[in-house]
């Protein structure tokens, strides 16, 4: 069969580079996590565990970002897993992917936004200001709030001016972050003591194990290709899985380079005693207090790559379910001009701006959130490739007979991931703690509002026609 849609792009500009897309994709992934956590990663599994943790974490999650490629590039739209569950398993499963998906990239801009304050007064103590409330034990400052509240109009500005902009933005600040973690890694291995490496492998093989589980988790960020697609330039196109390995293959690298030096100019003790301990890292790198700042000015860019990142995806799947009339019509609006869709990119930063008063009380069950939501998309996924591949072989033509081993292993992981976020999940519901239940149960009642309220606005479209406007273009027949 084959799929169809109006124009390329759904009515978004379609001028993303292949390099763009990969400073999309990778600024995602990076994050501010290994400014936080590197200290718990080697003392829980050690130098030499945590650097394996890691690159066995990322060829577990590459069989998942091959069938992203294999997709993306077949079906090259606006929305990515949303139009690939559309594909292969109806309206009623597009609408709950692109829901999920919003929920989890909504959830990391709220993070990033209550994050930003933090480490900007960890370089400016100064401008905290006074405190508003407490919250959870833990204190909000005025300064706090205004820092949330402006980064998040910067960003928000950003995005309005077009994908263009926001993408050049994107390359120099994801470029100057390796460029300065680079010179970190030469820094550490020049000033580093072989000695501190020990022990390789912290608490052992259940430090190791417990960190190797995580790890595909902070690779998830290369969901932001699929994305934009359909706002990618033909040329990129056709390098869509090969962007997709790139970013995986260099998300392992970062992270080796981050935790080698790290481990080579501290003790475990002193990694796990600190509270910014890549800070502490720096600073003996390179044998000045100040450069402790200049890992926070990092982190700080590791944290806007990732935001604009998902401000990005938020308001393009968004946009999608509302092009593709399975959600209100107002969510598929777009500025004539830019090509940008404005209605979604301000929904998005209002819904970040909801979670600022919260404080740093929202983290946890933001991540927790993120974690069961990309885990349960990339179990969608390989399904999609699995069902796609068994009608190929059900075809007459042996040139489509490929093999179904891929799909199936990217399958198990997935459920494997599913399964572990379930299970900390239950963990945290068995000891008292609902925020998360409680979150989730209200976006999964919302969203079956937004169904309701859309369904005479479904009802009108045939399906010839939805399809027209969800699919970015013709695609091969199976």
């Amino acid at each position: 069969m084959a799929d169809t849609q109006a124009d390329k792009s759904g009515g978004l500009r379609a001028d993303l580079s292949s390099r763009e897309l990969f400073s999309l994709a990778f600024g995602a992934v990076v994050g501010v996590s290994w400014v936080i956590l590197v200290g718990p990663w080697i003392g829980g599994a050690g130098s030499v565990g945590s650097n394996l943790a890691f690159i066995l974490g990322g060829l577990l999650i590459l069989p998942i970002g091959l069938c992203y490629g294999e997709l993306g590039q077949r079906y090259p739209a606006t929305g990515g897993e949303y139009v690939y569950a559309y594909r292969f398993f109806g309206a009623r499963m597009a609408f709950a992917t692109a829901w999920g998906l919003a929920l989890l990239y909504v959830a990391v801009c709220a993070f990033e936004a209550i994050s930003v304050p933090w480490l900007t007064f960890e370089i400016f103590p100064g401008l905290r200001g006074a405190e508003l409330y407490s919250i959870g034990g833990k204190s909000l400052h005025v300064g706090e709030v205004v820092a949330a509240i402006s980064a998040t109009l910067g960003l928000c500005w950003l995005q309005l001016r077009g994908a263009s902009l926001a993408a050049r933005v994107q390359d120099v600040l994801v470029f100057g972050l390796i460029a300065f973690v680079l010179i970190f890694c030469a820094a550490g291995l020049m000033n580093g003591k072989t000695e501190n490496l020990q022990p390789y492998f912290g608490t052992g093989w259940s430090g190791f194990t417990a960190l190797l589980l995580t790890t595909p988790l902070f690779y998830a960020g290369f969901g932001a290709v699929p994305q934009a697609l359909g706002e990618s330039s033909p040329q990129a196109l056709k390098r869509i899985p090969a962007i997709i390995t790139i970013v995986i293959v260099a998300a392992i690298v970062f992270h080796v380079v981050v935790i080698v030096p790290s481990a080579l100019v501290m003790t475990p003790a002193e990694a796990v005693g600190s509270s910014l301990p890549v800070a502490l890292a720096f600073e003996r790198a390179f044998g000045s207090q100040a450069m402790s700042t200049g890992a926070l000015v990092a982190a700080l860019l590791a944290l806007v790559t990732t935001w604009n990142a998902a401000l990005f995806s938020a308001s393009r799947v968004l946009y999608a379910l509302g092009h593709g009339r399975l959600g209100p019509p107002i969510l598929g609006q777009r500025d004539a001009r830019r090509g940008v869709p404005v209605v979604t990119v301000l929904l998005v930063s209002v819904l970040t701006l909801v979670g600022v008063p919260f404080g740093k009380e929202l983290l946890a069950p933001v991540i927790a959130i993120g974690g069961l939501s990309v885990t349960l998309v990339f179990m969608m996924i390989a399904g999609c490739v699995l069902r796609s591949r068994l009608e190929a072989r059900r075809s007459d033509d042996p040139q489509t007979k490929t093999s179904i081993w891929l799909p199936l292993l990217s399958l198990a992981i997935a459920i494997g991931m599913v399964a572990l976020n379930g299970v900390e999940m239950g963990r945290k519901l068995f000891a008292g703690n609902f925020v998360e239940l409680a979150v989730l149960g209200a976006w999964t009642l919302l969203g079956v509002a937004v169904w309701w309220s859309a369904r005479h606005t479904r009802a009108a479209l045939s399906k010839e026609e939805r399809d027209h406007l969800i699919f970015a273009k013709q695609v091969k027949t199976l």
